[in-house]
């Protein structure tokens, strides 16, 4: 979870991923360089579950946020999330089962998502999309995967890929 001044959402962010049925290893938040409470926010969740960890540093921006992270983290796959989002509790559990499903050469799977105002509203909502196999031509004309916090990486295709690029 990358998070620069992210105060208002965390907390809510960092229950719905430390909530997932399939339980996340690691929660890592990057504070990336906040002068709000984002760090104490942290510092108060990580109290009840040894699964989340604050890493600091000067901001750097989102991408280099996620570098580290990444750098940081153990395990077979990345879920990125972003500091004002939250996931649905089944989440991992349905996209691992379905990156194991198809096994060691898939990088990628995603899922739908919904878009709500801070009282959680639903403003929108993403179409019904089935892109499977190889989908780069697919990606490059439409953005089926939404956002940032919806899709699950094998760690191995963003390594492969030299992570985010923290120029842009």
């Amino acid at each position: 979870i990358p998070a620069y001044n992210a105060a208002k959402y965390l907390a809510a962010t960092i229950e719905s991923a430390l909530a997932q049925t399939l339980p996340a290893a690691q929660v890592l938040v990057v504070d990336d360089g906040s002068t709000d409470d984002t760090a104490a926010i942290v510092d108060r969740l990580t109290a009840g579950d040894g699964r989340l960890r604050l890493i600091r540093q000067p901001n750097g921006g989102v991408a280099a946020a996620r570098n580290a992270a990444i750098a940081a983290s153990r395990g077979e796959f990345l879920a990125p999330l972003d500091a004002d989002d939250v996931w649905d509790a089944r989440k991992l559990e349905q996209q691992v089962a379905r990156m194991r499903e198809c096994g060691p050469a898939t990088g990628l799977v995603y899922c739908w998502w919904i878009s709500i105002d801070p009282t959680g509203r639903v403003l929108d909502r993403s179409p019904s999309w089935e892109v499977e196999g190889a989908a780069l031509s697919q990606l490059l004309e439409v953005n089926f995967t939404g956002n940032s916090s919806v899709p699950l990486f094998r760690r191995q295709a963003v390594a492969d890929l030299g992570g985010y690029d923290a120029s842009l």
